[in-house]
């Protein structure tokens, strides 16, 4: 690693620190969060119960149910019980330790992709491009509104996203220099996908492409002139090793998931059952999709697809179908480079793997999704490794005449430059982006979902608080009651019948809303988000 890119990846870090500081206050609480928060408590309280009792065994055996491990739940509790600090700061606290990894994830794994297998080079042009696309690879990541847009309020994907891309890093580093798969590194992997396994089920499946790529690497790259009989002897030691580090996994997933104490002799039976879950899980979920609503369990199989496409700024798509020409460019030598062992084509194969293989599940098994791409998170830190691929190939065409190599970098920097404004533009909704194919943000308003997390209530309460000051305030509220609950001040009542309020929080409902007076509209990009209504005034006593 030299000094430059030591330099550039210090650079990047505080960037990402100054940004969790100057911005992750100013989003209000999601709907998810509550949810989190109580479940991290009936965990922590099971602990409790297990640490106290006497019959640990029936303890156990009554553990919380939840499909979610608690790698993110568990920690939380303990700082929301421990720490003079509010339930919101920790958990933005908490989340920019998760965002702060998956936004390093895409740079591990595009810097291990591009030195692998040789030495650092010597060409100004080759060092110049291992130093800087790994950062692009990151910056194409955190400048996906969706994901910039959830960083900080997000308490399941983005955490599975971080520990998900980590596991895959490992992998790569594994796969990619297999005669130096020691012990150590064995470990290593195992705590990395045993992190990503207590976070969520679908975790276990980073070892299904571990066992994938080591038997293919094994077999097929391990030299024309050793015998099969070697061969599998070089991926038994391999897979002892790999079951080795599963064995690490489960053992670092299993203090932070409750329900796999339920079936201690069956370590793959938690994992397999709530993944079967989760695929039906709030398969009732109304999605709104290209202006039809459908239940999650209901939508189109393109639903996955096409909401990446239309909520990816368009440079990232333009980098993804250069790395798509790239990839035609090199079939003619493809086969004889996967004979050799090639670490490029390696990794670039078990990247797009992982990327692919999870959301072609999804769409084959017909798994409930909803509320844009944010379920599929956990493939993004590769698809930004993708679009620097794409960069470097175009790199790689123009850089011998400097007009074409100055002109495209200046090109994608005026594009990159444009998808930042968007994100600013909505702030801090910048989930809410949808790209030009639509329309932008306002043409797929009422044709997709826009704000599915309520997380205007915050805006919205400060607004009504400085309206009626300390006086008694009852007030319905047409989204999250938890969320609403967060933000009432003791003054304020919430309550379920808006004949019985005094004031009116939600979406532009015109038989809610009437001739009342309009306090404020909260909107972005031309979208309404939240009204706040007085419903004891009329508009016309303003």
């Amino acid at each position: 690693m030299n000094r430059r890119f030591q330099f550039l990846l210090v650079l990047y870090s505080l960037a990402f620190v100054c940004l969790s500081a100057f911005t992750a206050g100013d989003y209000g609480l999601s709907w998810d969060e509550p949810f989190r928060w109580r479940s991290g408590d009936k965990k922590l309280a099971y602990y409790e119960r297990l640490a106290s009792a006497d019959d640990k065994l029936e303890v156990m055996s009554k553990a919380p149910n939840d499909v979610y491990p608690g790698f993110y739940d568990i920690p939380l509790a303990i700082a929301r019980r421990d720490l003079p600090v509010d339930d919101v700061t920790l958990s933005r606290i908490w989340n920019s330790v998760f965002a702060f990894f998956l936004a390093l994830a895409p740079v591990a794994m595009t810097r291990i992709l591009l030195v692998s297998g040789r030495a650092e080079s010597a060409s100004k042009r080759d060092r110049a491009i291992q130093d800087f696309l790994p950062f692009l690879a990151g910056f194409a990541l955190l400048c996906m509104p969706e994901v910039n847009g959830h960083l900080f309020i997000n308490p399941k994907d983005i955490p599975f996203a971080a520990t998900y891309g980590w596991g895959v890093v490992l992998i790569l580093w594994i796969v990619l220099d297999l005669a130096n798969f020691t012990w150590t590194r064995a470990v290593a992997l195992g705590l990395v996908c045993g992190a990503a396994m207590a976070t969520r089920p679908p975790g276990i499946a980073l070892f299904g492409f571990l066992g994938l790529f080591i038997a293919a690497k094994a077999m097929i790259a391990s030299g024309p002139h050793i015998t099969l009989g070697k061969r599998l002897k070089i991926l038994g030691g391999f897979t002892i090793k790999s079951v080795f580090s599963f064995l690490v996994a489960w053992l670092t997933m299993l203090p932070f998931w409750p329900r796999a104490h339920r079936t201690l002799l069956s370590p793959f039976a938690a994992s397999t059952e709530s993944v079967t879950q989760l695929k039906t899980f709030s398969s009732a979920q109304p999605v709104l999709y290209a202006g039809q609503f459908y239940e999650a369990g209901e939508t189109p199989w393109t639903y996955s697809l096409w909401m990446f496409v239309i909520k990816q700024p368009e440079w990232v798509l333009l980098l993804l179908a250069l790395a798509g020409i790239a990839l035609v460019q090199a079939i003619p030598t493809l086969k004889q480079k996967v004979r050799e062992g090639d670490g490029f084509v390696w990794g670039a194969a078990l990247a797009v793997s992982a990327a692919l293989l999870p959301w072609i599940y999804v769409v084959v098994s017909e798994a409930a999704i909803h509320n844009g791409f944010r379920h599929m998170f956990y493939v993004l830190p590769m698809i930004a490794m993708i679009s620097a691929l794409g960069a470097r190939w175009l790199l790689l065409t123009v850089w011998e005449v400097p007009r074409w190599r100055v002109g495209s970098i200046g090109l994608l920097g005026f594009a990159m430059l444009l998808g930042l404004l968007s994100i600013i533009r909505l702030y801090p909704y910048q989930y809410m982006y949808y790209n030009t194919l639509v329309g932008g943000t306002a043409g797929a308003f009422g044709r997709y979902e826009t704000d599915y997390w309520f997380l205007g209530s915050k805006e919205a309460f400060e607004i009504l608080s400085d309206e009626v000051g300390e006086s008694p305030t009852r007030i319905f509220v047409l989204g999250p009651q938890g969320v609403a609950n967060y933000y009432a001040k003791p003054n304020m009542e919430i309550v379920e019948n808006p004949a019985l309020a005094t004031h009116y929080i939600g979406r532009y409902i015109p038989e809610i809303v009437g001739n009342n007076r309009i306090l404020s509209e909260i909107d972005r990009a031309g979208i309404p988000l939240l009204v706040v209504v007085d419903l004891r005034m009329l508009a016309t006593s303003k």
